[in-house]
C-alpha cells in the first residue's frame, strides 16, 4: 500500500469519525485512483461520503486515474452533489460524466475552472458501461433532458461544458487543455465528433 493510499485512508477515516472536521477543510488536493484489485466499491462509496461532507472546500485539486479494466469489471458510483462551496476547481485524468457532473454542482460559484485533458470511458447510462455485446459501440450519444451526457463512447470528453453555459455568472479564469484525434480513422473520435467538442467550447467562451 503506497503512502498515498495511506494518507487517504487515514484523511476519511478521520472525517467518518468526527463528520465535524469537515467544516475546518477549506483547500483539498485529492488522487482519486481506483484499479483492479485496489479501491473496492464500498471504499469508493466512503470517499464520496467524506467528500459529501466538504461543505466549506473552496480550493478543490482533483485528479482521476481509473483503469478501463476496472470500469468493465465494476459499475461504476454514481456521486452526489458534492463541494458546493468551491470557488477554484481543477480537474484532470479519467472520470465518468456523473463525477463531472457531481464535483461542478454550483457552477455560479467558480472564479476559476482548470479542465486538464478529461476522459471518460464509454456508458450506455450514468454507472453503467455500455453491453458490448449489444451492439453499443455504433450508438449514437445521446444527452438527458437538462443536457447531461447519456450515451456516450471513450475518449475526450464532450457535452459536459454545455449544461455550465450561463452558469458560470463569477467565472474570471479558465483553462482548458484537450486533445485531438489520434488518427482520420479513430472509430471513437471521428471528426464530427471532434468539430461538436470545440463549437461547445466556444459557446461556452
Amino acid at each position: 500500500m503506497s503512502n498515498l493510499t495511506v494518507q487517504q485512508n487515514s484523511f476519511i477515516a478521520a472525517m467518518l469519525k468526527d463528520p465535524s472536521l469537515a467544516r475546518h477543510v477549506v483547500s483539498l488536493t485529492w488522487t482519486y485512483h481506483r484499479s483492479l484489485g485496489g479501491q473496492s466499491r464500498e471504499e469508493e462509496e466512503r470517499i464520496w461520503e467524506v467528500f459529501a461532507l466538504l461543505d466549506n472546500v473552496k480550493d478543490l485539486d482533483i485528479s482521476f486515474f481509473l483503469g478501463h479494466f476496472t470500469w468493465r469489471h465494476y459499475d461504476a458510483v454514481v456521486p452526489p452533489p458534492v463541494f458546493p462551496r468551491a470557488s477554484r476547481i481543477r480537474i484532470g485524468g479519467n472520470a465518468s460524466y456523473a463525477i463531472f457532473r457531481a464535483i461542478m454542482s454550483n457552477p455560479s460559484k467558480l472564479i476559476d475552472m482548470e479542465l486538464n485533458n478529461l476522459q471518460a470511458f464509454d456508458q450506455s447510462r450514468d454507472g453503467q458501461p455500455m453491453n458490448m455485446v449489444m451492439g453499443l459501440p455504433d450508438a449514437p450519444e445521446t444527452e438527458e433532458e437538462a443536457g447531461w451526457p447519456l450515451l456516450r463512447h471513450t475518449g475526450p470528453v464532450h457535452g459536459h461544458l454545455h449544461p455550465l453555459i450561463g452558469q458560470l455568472s463569477n467565472l474570471q479564469h479558465l483553462h482548458l487543455h484537450i486533445v485531438g484525434q489520434q488518427h482520420p480513422d479513430e472509430p471513437n473520435w471521428p471528426d464530427e465528433r471532434e468539430a461538436k467538442q470545440y463549437k461547445e467550447i466556444a459557446t461556452l467562451i
